[in-house]
């Protein structure tokens, strides 16, 4: 029994060393001139949000709407003394107005007004020398709808007057205009 032992064993020895055969896949060489097929692709377009600036034309025509400012002229020169009329045209959804005066001395005066025109008399200007003037409209909530372009106007160097006097109270020119009127108000 112990040879019919013995010889199982090779046997069985005999093939477990040889190893069970599995077949391996064998691999193909590669083929270096062949390219390898790729499907076209089409570009997708994915809507986005983005910002368009308005184009300078559309602020500026923004700018044209405002009003248009009527008298006095753009670099009008008065006397000494002169009842002058502040106009514009009317605008669209304004509820008032906003006179803006610029004095030589960058100070500004400013007039408020439901309507399209304002008087005032030069010679509450006690300064001398070039004036700027322009209009703001507002909405009813006193919101600003425009600003209009500036005019300009001179007043001339008095012996009341000088490029850097304001008005304080020591000048001739500060009580109420020669006619009584009340600065046009």
């Amino acid at each position: 029994m112990k040879l019919k032992l013995f010889i199982l064993l090779t046997l069985l020895l005999g093939i477990l060393a040889c190893g069970v055969a599995t077949p391996m896949p064998t691999a193909e060489p590669a083929q270096v001139d062949a390219v390898p097929e790729v499907e076209e692709e089409k570009p997708v377009i994915i809507p986005t949000a983005s910002f368009t600036p308005e184009p300078q034309e559309a602020i500026i025509e923004e700018k044209l709407n405002c009003v248009e400012l009527l008298t006095p002229e753009n670099e009008t020169e008065f006397g000494e003394s002169a009842k002058v009329t502040f106009s514009w045209t009317i605008m669209d959804n304004a509820a008032s107005y906003i006179l803006n005066i610029t004095l030589p001395s960058e100070d500004i005066v400013a007039f408020k007004s439901e309507e399209i025109e304002i008087t005032r008399y030069i010679e509450a200007f006690t300064q001398a020398g070039e004036f700027q003037w322009n209009i703001t409209a507002l909405n009813a909530a006193g919101e600003e709808i425009c600003s209009s372009d500036f005019f300009t106007f001179a007043k001339p160097l008095s012996d009341g007057a000088s490029k850097e006097s304001s008005s304080d109270g020591d000048s001739e020119n500060d009580g109420p205009p020669p006619d009584g009127d009340d600065w046009g108000d």
